[in-house]
């Protein structure tokens, strides 16, 4: 499907930023919608190095800091009863075999630490090595709200490269499941590697091709946090083939349902059993979306930068307006059971972009009969500079937060300086939460939840931006103690 770019072009021709696809992890800037540094749209094969087919990382994949070991794998890795092989995923045999849980995995689970009041931290899996592309949210398990972290891990023996992408439940800290590719370490190309793909932890993307030239092929998969179990999207897909949007979030209920928005269409994926994407607008100003429940929104820009919320649900009526207008233009939305809340930076140029333009954060009451209230504007923050991480937005319970970071006078973002705004909508009571001197925080791994805030933290000596090191969680309830309460 490709979906029309007349949207598009009218909105880049007036200087609205449009974001880059989450489909595929890269180095992002705080300062944009979607990162700048190696996230590419769907379909589109970006330049890489190493002499592998464009759309497929070198061999190494996103995590450069993998496991080294002469010995043999761990033997959790090999264990016949705790994998079994995904047939729709043979585009990268017989280079790369890939296999999936049939059971929660027997690895150690996270061992919370107090790191001071308020406070606790925990070692990534593997410990002091990082986990790669990490997404993390809040997954509606059939009514109950879980905290789910996915991630990308990598083991390399003296004759193996083995790609882990993981799922791990954050509260209860045990692995619920996982899909391994295992390849020979002498190649010079990745025949299977995974992508960010989506901007929430149950869905996963996998990329692969039988040779180094030939077209690379995608396979998506949805993970149900209550069963355990994989869908995989078949038949596999060739890259090109597929819809040319910004970015894809997901619907929990009923059964897993995926959205993507952005790039002049909106579309859908139904039913994560089949790869056939339906097509619901072809021409459209839809921006950044979120999902949760038997709901997903996004956000509309149109030309003269006024917003509106849309939204689709799985009851037959399709796409519907939610609130018009909603503060413009709108750069990126949440949800939760009770919420819905926004961020909107109007100004010049390129406005979701530009870190002189001021920041307005809002939100709006979810309604019994299943509509939304009218937004109201909680906070307007000044130009700093400051851009907005590419997860900006996020709300759940009583309190709403913003990932920002400081950013020089051209717009770059200033490393390891990132910090959240929390706010607690009742009264507007304004927190600002940094993390430990020298430490980062990633973009796309962070969460509230009714208690805490949850995010992934680089160390001290750590620089990749694309791996976490730590997960630290900070009770909300202790914001005055912990973080810097703000006028």
């Amino acid at each position: 499907m490709r979906p029309t770019l007349a949207v598009r072009a009218a909105l880049v021709a007036i200087g609205v930023a449009l974001p880059l696809c989450h489909r595929k992890g890269g180095t992002g800037s705080s300062a944009s919608s979607g990162g700048s540094g190696g996230v590419t749209p769907i379909g589109v094969l970006a330049p890489s190095a190493g002499g592998a087919h464009p759309a497929l990382p070198p061999q190494g994949g996103a995590a450069g800091n993998a496991s080294n070991t002469n010995a043999g794998p761990p033997e959790w890795l090999t264990d016949p009863t705790l994998w079994r092989p995904v047939p729709a995923a043979d585009f990268g045999m017989p280079e790369c075999q890939v296999f999936e849980t049939t059971q929660p995995l027997p690895l150690p689970a996270l061992t919370w630490q107090p790191c001071g009041s308020g406070c606790s931290e925990a070692d990534a899996i593997p410990p002091g090595e990082g986990a790669a592309v990490p997404r993390m949210g809040v997954v509606d398990a059939g009514g109950q709200a879980r905290l789910v972290l996915s991630a990308y891990h990598v083991v390399r023996t003296a004759t193996e490269f083995f790609r882990l992408n993981l799922v791990q439940d954050l509260e209860s800290g045990l692995f619920l499941g996982g899909v391994l590719g295992r390849a020979s370490n002498t190649l010079t190309w990745a025949p299977c590697s995974f992508a960010g793909g989506y901007a929430q932890p149950e869905f996963l993307l996998l990329l692969g091709s039988a040779t180094k030239d030939a077209p690379p092929f995608q396979i998506d998969a949805y993970f149900d946090i209550n069963t355990g179990k994989y869908t995989w999207a078949i038949p596999a897909l060739l890259i090109e083939k597929t819809p040319i949007l910004s970015m894809n979030f997901s619907v929990d209920a009923p059964g897993g349902t995926s959205l993507a928005v952005g790039g002049g269409g909106v579309a859908i994926w139904p039913d994560p059993s089949s790869s056939a994407w339906q097509v619901l607008e072809t021409v459209s100003p839809s921006f950044q979306g979120a999902g949760y429940g038997d709901l997903g929104i996004w956000s509309d820009i149109q030309p003269d930068l006024s917003s509106r919320l849309r939204g689709w649900k799985g009851d037959g009526e399709g796409i519907r307006t939610l609130v018009d207008p909603i503060p413009g233009p709108t750069c990126d939305v949440s949800l939760s059971p009770t919420h819905v809340a926004g961020y909107a930076r109007p100004g010049q140029g390129r406005v979701c972009e530009n870190p002189t333009n001021p920041i307005q954060f809002w939100v709006a009451p979810r309604l019994p009969d299943g509509s939304v209230g009218k937004p109201d504007v909680l906070l307007t923050i000044p130009g700093l500079p400051a851009g907005v991480g590419r997860a900006g937005v996020k709300t759940w319970g009583e309190y709403g937060a913003m990932l920002l970071g400081p950013t020089d006078a051209n717009g770059n973002p200033i490393p390891k300086e990132e910090y959240f705004l929390v706010i607690r909508l009742a009264d507007k009571a304004l927190w600002r939460v940094r993390t430990r001197p020298g430490r980062g925080m990633h973009q796309d791994a962070w969460a509230l939840t009714d208690k805490y805030i949850y995010f992934g933290e680089t160390g001290a000596n750590f620089n990749d931006t694309q791996q976490i090191q730590h997960l630290v969680r900070l009770e909300l309830a202790q914001l005055d103690v912990m973080a810097e309460r703000l006028p």
